[in-house]
Protein backbone atom coordinates (compact mmCIF):
# COMPACT_ATOMS: atom_id res chain seq x y z
CA UNK A 1 0.00 0.00 0.00
CA UNK A 2 0.93 3.39 -0.71
CA UNK A 3 2.18 6.02 2.43
CA UNK A 4 0.10 9.06 2.73
CA UNK A 5 2.53 12.03 2.52
CA UNK A 6 2.79 13.75 5.83
CA UNK A 7 1.69 17.25 6.89
CA UNK A 8 4.96 18.93 5.19
CA UNK A 9 3.41 16.72 1.86
CA UNK A 10 6.70 14.60 1.99
CA UNK A 11 6.32 10.94 1.47
CA UNK A 12 8.24 9.02 4.33
CA UNK A 13 8.96 5.41 4.71
CA UNK A 14 10.86 4.21 2.05
CA UNK A 15 14.08 2.22 2.38
CA UNK A 16 16.39 0.54 -1.00
CA UNK A 17 15.88 -3.25 -1.50
CA UNK A 18 19.01 -5.61 -1.98
CA UNK A 19 19.12 -4.63 -5.29
CA UNK A 20 18.86 -0.83 -4.90
CA UNK A 21 21.54 -0.51 -2.68
CA UNK A 22 23.89 -2.60 -4.93
CA UNK A 23 22.84 -0.20 -7.39
CA UNK A 24 24.10 2.70 -5.51
CA UNK A 25 27.39 0.92 -4.27
CA UNK A 26 28.17 0.44 -7.88
CA UNK A 27 27.88 4.23 -8.53
CA UNK A 28 29.99 4.96 -5.64
CA UNK A 29 32.23 2.92 -6.82
CA UNK A 30 32.70 4.63 -9.92
CA UNK A 31 32.68 8.13 -8.12
CA UNK A 32 35.17 7.20 -6.20
CA UNK A 33 37.87 6.38 -9.43
CA UNK A 34 36.60 9.90 -10.91
CA UNK A 35 37.80 11.66 -7.58
CA UNK A 36 40.02 9.41 -6.62
CA UNK A 37 39.11 8.48 -2.96
CA UNK A 38 36.00 7.26 -1.07
CA UNK A 39 33.11 9.38 -1.20
CA UNK A 40 32.05 10.25 1.98
CA UNK A 41 28.25 11.04 3.68
CA UNK A 42 29.19 14.62 3.46
CA UNK A 43 30.66 14.93 -0.03
CA UNK A 44 27.57 12.14 -1.05
CA UNK A 45 24.85 14.90 0.36
CA UNK A 46 26.80 17.89 -1.33
CA UNK A 47 26.26 16.45 -4.41
CA UNK A 48 22.84 15.28 -4.04
CA UNK A 49 21.50 18.41 -2.69
CA UNK A 50 20.06 16.45 0.81
CA UNK A 51 20.99 15.94 4.46
CA UNK A 52 23.93 13.60 5.03
CA UNK A 53 21.36 11.93 7.88
CA UNK A 54 19.07 11.40 4.77
CA UNK A 55 22.58 9.69 3.42
CA UNK A 56 23.32 7.37 6.06
CA UNK A 57 19.54 6.14 6.66
CA UNK A 58 19.41 5.45 2.80
CA UNK A 59 22.69 3.79 2.90
CA UNK A 60 22.48 1.56 5.92
CA UNK A 61 18.85 0.29 5.36
CA UNK A 62 18.32 0.59 9.15
CA UNK A 63 15.87 3.68 9.29
CA UNK A 64 13.12 4.73 6.02
CA UNK A 65 14.07 8.12 4.70
CA UNK A 66 11.93 10.37 2.34
CA UNK A 67 11.14 8.92 -1.11
CA UNK A 68 12.39 12.18 -2.64
CA UNK A 69 15.67 11.80 -0.87
CA UNK A 70 15.73 8.70 -2.54
CA UNK A 71 15.37 9.73 -5.72
CA UNK A 72 17.51 12.88 -5.38
CA UNK A 73 20.60 10.53 -4.29
CA UNK A 74 20.26 8.46 -7.99
CA UNK A 75 19.46 11.33 -9.96
CA UNK A 76 22.23 12.73 -8.75
CA UNK A 77 24.72 9.93 -9.31
CA UNK A 78 23.22 9.81 -12.79
CA UNK A 79 21.09 6.69 -11.84
CA UNK A 80 17.28 5.88 -12.52
CA UNK A 81 14.99 4.62 -9.82
CA UNK A 82 12.92 1.80 -10.79
CA UNK A 83 10.73 0.14 -8.86
CA UNK A 84 11.95 -2.75 -7.68
CA UNK A 85 15.25 -0.69 -6.59
CA UNK A 86 13.12 0.60 -3.33
CA UNK A 87 9.77 -0.02 -1.17
CA UNK A 88 7.73 1.80 1.36
CA UNK A 89 8.17 0.14 5.40
CA UNK A 90 5.99 2.05 7.45
CA UNK A 91 7.56 1.95 11.40
CA UNK A 92 5.49 -0.08 13.66
CA UNK A 93 5.87 2.83 16.36
CA UNK A 94 7.13 6.24 16.47
CA UNK A 95 10.27 5.26 18.18
CA UNK A 96 13.40 5.47 16.01
CA UNK A 97 14.01 1.75 16.91
CA UNK A 98 11.16 0.41 15.41
CA UNK A 99 11.02 -2.97 13.79
CA UNK A 100 12.56 -2.85 10.21
CA UNK A 101 8.62 -4.89 9.44
CA UNK A 102 5.48 -4.20 10.92
CA UNK A 103 2.55 -5.84 11.06
CA UNK A 104 0.20 -3.14 10.67
CA UNK A 105 1.20 -3.14 6.89
CA UNK A 106 -0.10 -5.06 4.24
CA UNK A 107 3.03 -5.65 3.13
CA UNK A 108 4.00 -7.56 5.87
CA UNK A 109 3.89 -11.57 6.22
CA UNK A 110 5.31 -13.26 9.53
CA UNK A 111 6.89 -16.66 8.64
CA UNK A 112 6.73 -17.80 11.73
CA UNK A 113 8.95 -21.46 11.08
CA UNK A 114 12.11 -19.84 9.77
CA UNK A 115 11.78 -16.54 12.17
CA UNK A 116 11.77 -19.07 14.86
CA UNK A 117 14.42 -21.42 13.82
CA UNK A 118 16.94 -18.27 13.38
CA UNK A 119 15.40 -16.48 16.63
CA UNK A 120 16.29 -19.31 18.46
CA UNK A 121 20.39 -19.87 16.70
CA UNK A 122 21.41 -16.40 17.49
CA UNK A 123 20.93 -16.89 21.40
CA UNK A 124 23.55 -19.87 20.91
CA UNK A 125 27.34 -19.22 20.44
CA UNK A 126 28.94 -20.99 17.50
CA UNK A 127 25.78 -21.32 15.36
CA UNK A 128 26.05 -19.61 12.50
CA UNK A 129 22.71 -18.80 10.55
CA UNK A 130 22.77 -18.95 6.40
CA UNK A 131 20.61 -17.57 4.67
CA UNK A 132 20.81 -18.74 0.84
CA UNK A 133 18.64 -18.11 -1.82
CA UNK A 134 18.11 -16.09 -5.03
CA UNK A 135 17.59 -12.35 -5.75
CA UNK A 136 14.49 -10.41 -4.86
CA UNK A 137 13.42 -13.62 -2.56
CA UNK A 138 14.11 -11.34 0.50
CA UNK A 139 17.80 -12.27 2.31
CA UNK A 140 18.19 -8.84 3.57
CA UNK A 141 14.83 -8.50 4.70
CA UNK A 142 15.27 -11.65 6.73
CA UNK A 143 18.92 -10.78 7.97
CA UNK A 144 17.05 -7.47 9.75
CA UNK A 145 14.32 -8.82 11.29
CA UNK A 146 17.06 -11.57 12.72
CA UNK A 147 19.11 -8.27 13.70
CA UNK A 148 16.47 -5.74 14.52
CA UNK A 149 15.32 -9.37 16.96
CA UNK A 150 18.86 -9.44 18.45
CA UNK A 151 18.87 -5.91 19.17
CA UNK A 152 15.82 -6.80 21.22
CA UNK A 153 18.02 -8.96 22.83
CA UNK A 154 19.91 -6.38 24.10
CA UNK A 155 23.11 -7.54 21.95
CA UNK A 156 25.36 -5.40 19.83
CA UNK A 157 24.38 -5.72 16.26
CA UNK A 158 26.54 -4.84 13.24
CA UNK A 159 25.74 -5.15 9.55
CA UNK A 160 28.20 -5.34 6.56
CA UNK A 161 27.40 -5.93 3.40
CA UNK A 162 30.34 -7.31 0.89
CA UNK A 163 28.89 -4.90 -1.91
CA UNK A 164 30.61 -2.62 -0.27
CA UNK A 165 34.16 -4.16 -1.42
CA UNK A 166 36.10 -3.02 -3.63
CA UNK A 167 38.28 -4.60 -6.48
CA UNK A 168 41.43 -4.13 -4.85
CA UNK A 169 40.86 -4.99 -1.37
CA UNK A 170 40.20 -8.36 -3.26
CA UNK A 171 43.20 -8.52 -4.26
CA UNK A 172 44.91 -9.21 -1.80
CA UNK A 173 44.63 -11.70 1.78
CA UNK A 174 45.93 -9.07 4.22
CA UNK A 175 44.29 -6.00 2.70
CA UNK A 176 40.57 -7.59 2.71
CA UNK A 177 41.22 -8.83 6.25
CA UNK A 178 42.23 -5.52 7.69
CA UNK A 179 39.45 -3.56 5.68
CA UNK A 180 37.08 -6.63 7.23
CA UNK A 181 38.87 -5.92 10.60
CA UNK A 182 38.39 -1.87 10.16
CA UNK A 183 34.52 -1.80 9.30
CA UNK A 184 33.65 -3.91 12.16
CA UNK A 185 35.90 -1.52 14.77
CA UNK A 186 34.45 1.41 12.99
CA UNK A 187 30.74 0.26 13.39
CA UNK A 188 31.40 -0.58 17.25
CA UNK A 189 32.33 2.71 17.88
CA UNK A 190 29.41 4.27 16.34
CA UNK A 191 27.96 2.43 18.48
CA UNK A 192 29.43 3.64 21.30
CA UNK A 193 31.85 0.74 22.62
CA UNK A 194 35.15 2.11 23.78
CA UNK A 195 37.51 0.37 21.72
CA UNK A 196 40.66 2.20 22.79
CA UNK A 197 42.74 0.44 19.76
CA UNK A 198 46.03 1.25 19.12
CA UNK A 199 47.40 4.26 17.06
CA UNK A 200 49.55 2.37 14.98
CA UNK A 201 48.32 -0.83 12.99
CA UNK A 202 51.60 -2.66 13.57
CA UNK A 203 50.71 -2.66 17.34
CA UNK A 204 48.15 -5.37 16.55
CA UNK A 205 48.62 -6.77 13.22
CA UNK A 206 51.77 -8.73 13.15
CA UNK A 207 52.46 -10.39 9.99
CA UNK A 208 54.85 -12.62 11.32
CA UNK A 209 52.34 -15.06 11.90
CA UNK A 210 49.96 -14.39 9.24
CA UNK A 211 46.98 -12.37 8.42
CA UNK A 212 44.46 -14.73 9.44
CA UNK A 213 46.16 -15.14 12.71
CA UNK A 214 46.68 -11.15 13.09
CA UNK A 215 42.81 -10.33 11.94
CA UNK A 216 41.81 -13.53 14.85
CA UNK A 217 43.75 -11.70 17.62
CA UNK A 218 42.73 -8.40 17.05
CA UNK A 219 39.33 -9.31 17.14
CA UNK A 220 39.78 -11.41 20.61
CA UNK A 221 41.87 -8.51 21.81
CA UNK A 222 40.44 -5.47 20.88
CA UNK A 223 36.82 -6.29 19.65
CA UNK A 224 35.41 -9.22 21.36
CA UNK A 225 37.34 -8.44 24.65
CA UNK A 226 35.69 -4.66 25.16
CA UNK A 227 33.00 -5.89 25.03
CA UNK A 228 29.70 -7.37 27.78
CA UNK A 229 27.34 -8.86 25.93
CA UNK A 230 26.82 -10.59 22.83
CA UNK A 231 27.60 -9.34 19.24
CA UNK A 232 25.77 -10.50 16.20
CA UNK A 233 27.51 -9.54 12.85
CA UNK A 234 24.96 -9.64 9.29
CA UNK A 235 27.06 -10.16 6.42
CA UNK A 236 25.54 -9.75 2.86
CA UNK A 237 26.39 -10.52 -0.16
CA UNK A 238 28.94 -12.84 1.32
CA UNK A 239 29.51 -14.58 -2.21
CA UNK A 240 30.88 -11.58 -3.45
CA UNK A 241 34.15 -12.35 -1.76
CA UNK A 242 34.24 -15.17 -4.73
CA UNK A 243 35.80 -12.49 -7.13
CA UNK A 244 38.82 -13.99 -5.66
CA UNK A 245 38.31 -17.51 -4.67
CA UNK A 246 41.72 -17.94 -3.02
CA UNK A 247 40.85 -15.09 -0.60
CA UNK A 248 37.45 -16.19 0.12
CA UNK A 249 38.71 -19.71 0.57
CA UNK A 250 40.91 -18.39 3.53
CA UNK A 251 38.53 -16.19 5.21
CA UNK A 252 35.58 -18.83 5.25
CA UNK A 253 38.75 -20.83 7.26
CA UNK A 254 38.68 -18.13 9.41
CA UNK A 255 34.97 -17.63 10.15
CA UNK A 256 34.77 -21.75 10.53
CA UNK A 257 37.44 -21.30 13.49
CA UNK A 258 35.68 -18.46 15.12
CA UNK A 259 32.69 -20.69 15.05
CA UNK A 260 34.93 -23.50 16.81
CA UNK A 261 36.15 -21.15 19.15
CA UNK A 262 32.57 -19.96 19.70
CA UNK A 263 31.67 -23.24 21.91
CA UNK A 264 34.98 -22.99 23.92
CA UNK A 265 36.44 -19.58 24.39
CA UNK A 266 34.50 -17.22 26.21
CA UNK A 267 35.60 -14.17 24.46
CA UNK A 268 34.54 -16.27 21.18
CA UNK A 269 30.91 -17.46 22.58
CA UNK A 270 30.35 -13.81 22.42
CA UNK A 271 29.98 -13.73 18.82
CA UNK A 272 26.91 -14.47 16.10
CA UNK A 273 27.30 -14.89 12.60
CA UNK A 274 24.43 -14.10 10.29
CA UNK A 275 25.50 -15.01 6.43
CA UNK A 276 23.26 -14.07 3.05
CA UNK A 277 24.06 -15.39 0.17
CA UNK A 278 22.74 -15.49 -3.99
CA UNK A 279 24.81 -18.02 -4.91
CA UNK A 280 25.72 -21.31 -3.88
CA UNK A 281 29.36 -21.31 -2.58
CA UNK A 282 31.76 -24.21 -3.22
CA UNK A 283 32.93 -26.02 -0.19
CA UNK A 284 35.98 -28.15 -1.52
CA UNK A 285 36.84 -28.67 2.50
CA UNK A 286 33.97 -29.62 4.92
CA UNK A 287 36.50 -28.22 7.83
CA UNK A 288 37.72 -25.17 6.48
CA UNK A 289 34.13 -23.73 5.92
CA UNK A 290 30.71 -22.25 8.07
CA UNK A 291 28.95 -23.30 5.00
CA UNK A 292 28.01 -27.17 6.85
CA UNK A 293 27.34 -25.46 10.21
CA UNK A 294 24.29 -24.01 12.01
CA UNK A 295 21.04 -22.75 10.70
CA UNK A 296 20.68 -23.06 7.34
CA UNK A 297 17.82 -21.40 5.69
CA UNK A 298 17.47 -22.34 1.38
CA UNK A 299 13.96 -21.56 0.68
CA UNK A 300 12.39 -18.51 1.08
CA UNK A 301 9.40 -18.57 -1.33
CA UNK A 302 5.74 -18.25 -0.24
CA UNK A 303 3.48 -21.78 0.31
CA UNK A 304 0.43 -21.35 -0.85
CA UNK A 305 -1.29 -20.73 2.75
CA UNK A 306 1.30 -17.47 2.85
CA UNK A 307 -0.06 -16.78 -0.31
CA UNK A 308 -3.79 -16.59 1.31
CA UNK A 309 -2.90 -15.08 3.79
CA UNK A 310 -1.04 -12.48 2.31
CA UNK A 311 -3.97 -11.48 -0.51
CA UNK A 312 -6.12 -11.30 3.24
CA UNK A 313 -3.98 -8.68 4.44
CA UNK A 314 -4.52 -6.57 1.00
CA UNK A 315 -8.17 -6.96 1.61
CA UNK A 316 -8.81 -9.21 -0.96
CA UNK A 317 -12.01 -11.21 -1.60
CA UNK A 318 -10.25 -15.18 -0.85
CA UNK A 319 -10.52 -16.82 -4.62
CA UNK A 320 -8.21 -20.08 -4.54
CA UNK A 321 -8.72 -20.48 -8.20
CA UNK A 322 -6.91 -16.82 -9.01
CA UNK A 323 -4.49 -17.42 -6.33
CA UNK A 324 -3.61 -21.03 -7.79
CA UNK A 325 -3.55 -19.15 -11.79
CA UNK A 326 -1.08 -16.56 -9.57
CA UNK A 327 1.47 -18.95 -8.28
CA UNK A 328 0.96 -21.10 -11.39
CA UNK A 329 2.79 -18.10 -12.83
CA UNK A 330 5.54 -16.91 -10.57
CA UNK A 331 5.72 -19.96 -8.45
CA UNK A 332 5.98 -18.47 -4.63
CA UNK A 333 8.42 -15.60 -5.45
CA UNK A 334 8.08 -12.74 -2.82
CA UNK A 335 8.51 -10.03 -5.14
CA UNK A 336 6.43 -11.20 -8.04
CA UNK A 337 3.81 -12.39 -5.58
CA UNK A 338 3.57 -8.97 -3.70
CA UNK A 339 3.99 -7.12 -6.65
CA UNK A 340 0.89 -8.63 -8.11
CA UNK A 341 -1.05 -8.17 -4.71
CA UNK A 342 -0.59 -4.76 -4.21
CA UNK A 343 -1.38 -4.00 -7.60
CA UNK A 344 -4.69 -5.58 -7.57
CA UNK A 345 -5.08 -3.97 -4.18
CA UNK A 346 -4.65 -0.52 -5.40
CA UNK A 347 -5.20 -0.16 -8.67
CA UNK A 348 -8.57 -2.71 -9.17
CA UNK A 349 -6.58 -4.65 -11.69
CA UNK A 350 -8.39 -7.99 -12.70
CA UNK A 351 -5.98 -11.24 -12.78
CA UNK A 352 -6.90 -12.00 -15.98
CA UNK A 353 -5.89 -8.35 -17.39
CA UNK A 354 -2.31 -9.14 -15.42
CA UNK A 355 -1.83 -12.10 -16.62
CA UNK A 356 -2.23 -11.78 -20.32
CA UNK A 357 0.42 -8.83 -20.04
CA UNK A 358 2.77 -9.96 -17.38
CA UNK A 359 5.37 -10.67 -19.48
CA UNK A 360 5.34 -7.51 -21.98
CA UNK A 361 6.41 -4.23 -21.90
CA UNK A 362 2.71 -3.29 -20.50
CA UNK A 363 2.99 -5.77 -17.62
CA UNK A 364 3.59 -5.09 -14.13
CA UNK A 365 6.87 -6.78 -14.46
CA UNK A 366 8.53 -4.98 -17.07
CA UNK A 367 11.55 -3.29 -14.99
CA UNK A 368 12.18 -6.13 -12.99
CA UNK A 369 12.20 -8.50 -16.52
CA UNK A 370 14.03 -5.94 -17.82
CA UNK A 371 16.59 -5.80 -15.33
CA UNK A 372 17.45 -9.70 -15.75
CA UNK A 373 17.65 -9.26 -19.05
CA UNK A 374 19.73 -6.43 -18.76
CA UNK A 375 21.92 -8.62 -16.89
CA UNK A 376 22.24 -11.59 -19.25
CA UNK A 377 23.10 -8.78 -22.29
CA UNK A 378 26.44 -8.38 -20.22
CA UNK A 379 27.37 -11.93 -19.56
CA UNK A 380 27.01 -13.18 -23.48
CA UNK A 381 27.73 -16.97 -22.28
CA UNK A 382 24.82 -16.99 -19.77
CA UNK A 383 22.43 -15.72 -22.28
CA UNK A 384 22.99 -18.25 -24.62
CA UNK A 385 22.41 -20.40 -22.00
CA UNK A 386 19.56 -18.93 -20.94
CA UNK A 387 18.02 -19.23 -24.45
CA UNK A 388 18.87 -23.02 -24.43
CA UNK A 389 16.72 -23.49 -21.09
CA UNK A 390 13.17 -21.27 -22.77
CA UNK A 391 13.68 -23.50 -25.85
CA UNK A 392 12.77 -26.87 -23.84
CA UNK A 393 10.05 -28.05 -21.15
CA UNK A 394 12.96 -30.43 -20.27
CA UNK A 395 15.46 -30.48 -17.73
CA UNK A 396 19.00 -30.05 -19.47
CA UNK A 397 22.63 -29.67 -18.65
CA UNK A 398 24.17 -26.14 -18.20
CA UNK A 399 28.35 -25.97 -17.67
CA UNK A 400 29.01 -25.48 -13.90
CA UNK A 401 29.49 -21.88 -13.39
CA UNK A 402 26.45 -21.05 -15.67
CA UNK A 403 24.15 -23.43 -13.90
CA UNK A 404 25.10 -21.58 -10.49
CA UNK A 405 24.87 -17.87 -12.16
CA UNK A 406 21.41 -18.90 -13.39
CA UNK A 407 20.04 -20.28 -10.25
CA UNK A 408 21.65 -17.15 -8.09
CA UNK A 409 19.48 -14.80 -10.08
CA UNK A 410 15.80 -16.60 -9.66
CA UNK A 411 15.90 -18.03 -13.36
CA UNK A 412 16.33 -21.64 -12.89
CA UNK A 413 16.04 -24.22 -10.65
CA UNK A 414 18.52 -27.07 -10.44
CA UNK A 415 17.59 -30.29 -10.40
CA UNK A 416 20.53 -32.65 -9.75
CA UNK A 417 23.15 -31.29 -12.49
CA UNK A 418 20.65 -30.81 -14.73
CA UNK A 419 17.71 -26.82 -14.69
CA UNK A 420 14.67 -26.13 -15.79
CA UNK A 421 13.09 -22.69 -16.41
CA UNK A 422 12.05 -20.81 -12.28
CA UNK A 423 8.75 -20.05 -13.23
CA UNK A 424 6.43 -19.71 -16.15
CA UNK A 425 6.60 -16.20 -16.48
CA UNK A 426 10.27 -15.91 -17.10
CA UNK A 427 10.12 -18.81 -19.94
CA UNK A 428 6.94 -16.30 -21.39
CA UNK A 429 9.20 -13.28 -21.75
CA UNK A 430 12.46 -14.64 -22.42
CA UNK A 431 10.96 -16.75 -25.46
CA UNK A 432 9.59 -13.67 -26.70
CA UNK A 433 13.07 -11.55 -26.08
CA UNK A 434 14.31 -14.12 -28.14
CA UNK A 435 11.85 -13.93 -30.61
CA UNK A 436 12.28 -9.84 -31.08
CA UNK A 437 16.18 -10.33 -31.14
CA UNK A 438 16.08 -12.72 -34.34
CA UNK A 439 13.43 -11.06 -35.99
Amino acid sequence: MSPQPDKTGRKRGYILTEEGLKKLNLALKEEKEKIGKKPSNEYIAEKADIGKEAISKIRNQKKPADESSIKALFLAFGLTLEEDDYGYLPPSSPSSDSSPSSDSSPDYLERTSIESRCYAAIEKPGIPIRIQAPWYMGKTVLMNKILFRAKQQGYWVVSLSFGLVDKEQLSELDQFLRWFAACIGDKLKELGVQLELPNKPEDYWDNTFGSKHSCKKYWEKHLLAKINKPLVLGLDDVDRIYQNPEIAQEFFDLLRDWCEEGKRSPNWKKLRLVLAYSRRIPNPDIFRSPFNLGESIKSLEFEPEEVEKLAQQYGLVRNNEQLEQLMAMVGGHPYLVQTALKEISCQNTKLDELFKKAHTTEGIYHDHLKNMNDRLQQHPQLKDAMKKVVQTTEPILLEWEQMLNLESMGLVKVEGNQVTIRYPLYRKYFQNVSKLTND
